[in-house]
């Protein structure tokens, strides 16, 4: 009870914020609640969030524009940003957008130095990703599961590309669960 809440000085964005990612360096990466904008927070020169700043990043490329997504931060601080178990569409009729339910495999990476979005090919295969699970290894690679399968992939940062892993002694499929990576380097996910 002896925390409190303090607004702050600068606002946030007119349409909400959906997701946002601490970078490493401090600043703060989030998702409008447009789906395809995007904003930058920063802290002020004194290292204050208080009285920090934002402004519009780079938006997404036009033909991924998703919500309830998987992805993060990078060590060598880009995001990357995974699937989406929806996207939008625009209406043929009203021309307006909606959400469709459709598990996307696309994805993308943002680098917070070029302020860009670059697509990332998924893994072999994986037709659908939705919001699946994922977690960083102790070997900065990043290691994540296919929502609908007991399919798992390790993504190579550096070079952006994935190789299959076992999921050996997983006995149902990784559907709204997550991953935890354990002081051993071992990952806990929980059979749901």
């Amino acid at each position: 009870m002896a925390q409190t809440v303090t607004p702050l000085t600068n606002g946030f964005p007119y349409d909400g914020i959906i997701y946002g990612w601490l970078l490493t360096d401090g600043s703060l990466l989030y998702q409008g609640g447009l789906l395809q904008d995007f904003y930058r927070f920063k802290p002020d020169s004194s290292g204050s969030y208080l009285n920090g700043t934002y402004h519009l990043a780079a938006s997404l490329p036009p033909n991924y524009v998703p919500y309830a997504t998987s992805g993060g931060v990078l060590p060598d601080g880009r995001v990357l940003l995974i699937g989406g178990e929806y996207t939008t569409r625009k209406a043929v009729t009203h021309g307006a957008y909606h959400l469709v339910f459709d598990l996307t495999n696309k994805m993308a990476v943002y680098d917070p130095v070029k302020d860009t979005w670059t697509m990332v090919a998924p893994p072999a295969g994986w037709n659908f990703i939705g919001d699946s699970p994922w977690t960083l290894l102790a070997n900065g690679h990043l290691l994540l599961g296919q929502k609908l399968t007991k399919r798992m992939a390790e993504l190579d940062p550096k070079t952006l590309t994935w190789t299959d892993v076992s999921s050996f002694g997983k006995d149902d499929r990784f559907a709204e669960e997550g991953f935890t990576l354990l002081p051993d380097d071992s990952v806990l996910t929980v059979n749901m």
